[in-house]
């Protein structure tokens, strides 16, 4: 029996709408191929993420990842909170499922530069009953220590959780950790398999 359903939050709770942001910041697509290579395939994004570093140094890794472009990757990079956008179903979502009984957390890879950012379109944690965010325990999904962590902070019986997320690996590291889990696609499509999942369970 499910009792505690446990959310991701980047892609699944706050919608990050990148190429909305970055293209009319942008003048070209080599341009925002060049700075999404920067941001988000460099490696040094999921350090942020992590919380271990100094977050200037982080950054300055991704600046210096676009060489040529420090202008470029500022620009973007201090207009973060552009691509990070309330949705209208979460905090009705939460409430839904805590009106039904269940305990509801969240386990995110999410930075203090990214709460900074758009504290706002985190209105749902004030609606929650706590979770993990990866930059104060400094781990990462999908690391099995994370789900191990969130496991020990809230007494949580693995069998008896539920983790939504939008990446497969990390469906598969609560599956290592002992809970189910659902790989979210999007509200309209996820919304309604889950909530027949956890009537079934």
């Amino acid at each position: 029996m499910i009792k505690t359903v446990i959310f991701d939050i980047g892609n699944v709770l706050v919608d990050v709408d990148w190429w909305a942001y970055v293209n009319p910041l942008l003048e070209t697509r080599d341009l925002t191929k060049v700075v999404t290579t920067a941001v988000w395939k460099s490696g040094w994004w999921g350090e942020m993420d992590r919380g271990v570093l100094p977050e200037e140094e982080v950054l300055a890794h991704i600046i210096e990842s676009a060489p040529g472009y420090e202008d470029k990757v500022r620009l973007i990079i201090d207009n973060f909170g552009g691509c990070l956008n309330k949705t209208d179903y979460a905090v009705p979502w939460v409430d839904e499922l805590k009106d039904k009984g269940y305990q509801v957390l969240y386990l995110s890879n999410y930075s203090d530069f990214l709460i900074r950012a758009n504290r706002d379109a985190l209105e749902f944690i004030d609606h929650m009953d706590g979770g993990v965010f990866s930059h104060i325990v400094h781990m990462v999904k999908p690391d099995l220590e994370i789900y191990e962590k969130i496991i020990a902070e809230y007494n949580l019986v693995p069998e008896e959780c539920l983790f939504i997320d939008d990446r497969e690996e990390n469906i598969e590291g609560a599956k290592v950790a002992g809970m189910n889990g659902i790989v979210f696609e999007d509200y309209d499509t996820t919304y309604p398999v889950v909530m027949e999942m956890l009537a079934k369970k």
